[in-house]
């Protein structure tokens, strides 16, 4: 139980903090930009796992 937390606890204090820095500071420019760049990266990692995934080892 105590492991399964651990490995989920990061994952939502960034996706908390990542929310709460969107809400409050959406509109400026510089986090615009993060935020773009971060979904950019999320997109090229689910598409490398999916080609990982349909690929024959």
């Amino acid at each position: 139980m105590l492991a399964h937390l651990l490995f989920i606890l990061p994952s939502l204090l960034l996706l908390i903090a990542l929310a709460w820095i969107c809400v409050a500071w959406g509109n400026a420019a510089v986090v615009s930009g993060i935020i773009y760049g971060i979904k950019s990266a999320v997109a090229a990692i689910v598409l490398q796992v999916a080609h990982c995934i349909d690929s024959p080892h």
